[in-house]
């Protein structure tokens, strides 16, 4: 299955979202429906998947922003995961307390240079935002308008790592910014 055919079938998901309350976790059903590993979407096919080319980080970091059920939020990431393969990273990462928010999809990574941000393409992204009173529970819950990635090699207790900034728009007045570190040998995304 293609990348493209997979972000079809994540678009779908979000039709189920009226369901679910969040369409992150009906594309992750629908993915698991087909006995698919949601996390395979950076592969491009299914036939040629190699599991040395994904790695898996548990992220941790801030978000904040402000979203139209929540209004203003500041706090500590409290789950979140990043993988990476070649040329596409996938993310998601919580923030509860209070309320919940989320900030989840994919991204490409070549044209990411350290220290710079930059403004992504369109077809260089599916990144969604959700929130609500409580996790999972969605009264916010859009595709982003904008997105802007930076990655910054930084190093925590003597160990090296990735930090990205990923700033996504929903439109007027709705935004989520998210940092993330994770450890990161090769330093690629």
């Amino acid at each position: 299955m293609s990348r493209f055919a997979l972000v079809q079938l994540l678009t779908l998901g979000s039709v189920l979202a009226v369901s679910t309350g969040c369409a992150i976790p009906a594309a992750v059903l629908l993915v698991d429906a087909l006995d698919r590993d949601p996390s395979y979407v950076d592969t491009g096919s299914w036939d040629d998947w190699d599991d040395e080319a994904s790695e898996q980080w548990v992220a941790s970091g801030q978000m904040r922003g402000q979203t139209p059920p929540t209004g203003a939020f500041d706090r500590d990431i409290t789950s979140g995961t990043i993988t990476r393969s070649t040329g596409w990273t996938d993310f998601e990462v919580n923030a509860t307390g209070g309320d919940w928010a989320m900030l989840a999809g994919g991204f490409e990574t070549d044209r990411l240079v350290d220290g710079r941000t930059i403004t992504l393409d369109p077809s260089e992204h599916w990144i969604y935002g959700c929130s609500g009173p409580s996790e999972w529970n969605a009264e916010f819950d859009e595709p982003a308008d904008t997105v802007q990635v930076r990655r910054d090699r930084i190093e925590i207790a003597g160990e090296p790592l990735i930090e990205l900034t990923i700033t996504a728009t929903f439109g007027p007045g709705s935004e989520i910014v998210t940092v993330v570190s994770h450890g990161d040998p090769d330093g690629n995304g």
